[in-house]
């Protein structure tokens, strides 16, 4: 079978486009944050849980996010929030309970210091206003976190911001 030359013609730098462009794409997403919010309290009729209200939202690492209700569908669902993080080891992340990055609220900054994906799913559980530090278990990889507490922050998360890789974020840069 004959290919015409006008074929010909374009098939060449649309291949060579593919080869370059397509692997470029999904080298430059190398992680992600993944929010789940999930109404643990809400029960249906028959006492299992309510799942009509509850959602997930994803987030590609940079992807920053000042205002949550504008991007999530479910952001005014009763709920509370948990994550899965994925990225290289340094990558870094702050959730703010107050929208465009609000200094005045709850925020908790995660660091992975690992390359496996790590879980978060009870953000009031960690001490206030101090670094700790999580080793990895079979569940998740190992991270850091800071958190400023604040009243329901696990229900209120509002808006993300990233860090860029190998840089302290500027909250905490002065040991606060």
């Amino acid at each position: 079978m004959k290919v015409p030359a006008r074929i010909r013609k374009f098939a060449g730098p649309a291949i060579l486009a593919l080869i370059v462009c397509i692997p470029a794409k999904v080298w430059a997403n190398q992680g992600e944050l993944t929010l789940f919010k999930e109404n643990f309290y809400d029960r249906d009729q028959f006492g299992g849980p309510n799942v009509t209200c509850g959602g997930i939202f994803h987030a590609d690492i940079g992807q920053n996010v000042p205002d949550l209700r504008r991007n999530f569908n479910y952001y005014h669902c009763d709920g509370e929030f948990s994550l899965t993080l994925e990225g290289p080891s340094g990558t870094t992340l702050t959730l703010y309970d107050q929208f465009e990055f609000g200094k005045n609220g709850g925020y908790l900054t995660i660091r992975k210091t690992d390359d496996r994906m790590i879980w978060v799913y009870e953000f009031e559980d960690f001490p206030s206003d101090q670094w700790a530090c999580y080793e990895e278990d079979k569940n998740s990889g190992a991270f850091e976190v800071y958190y400023h507490h604040a009243p329901l922050f696990k229900s209120n998360i509002s808006s993300i911001e990233w860090s860029p890789l190998g840089v302290e974020p500027a909250r905490h840069a002065d040991g606060e």
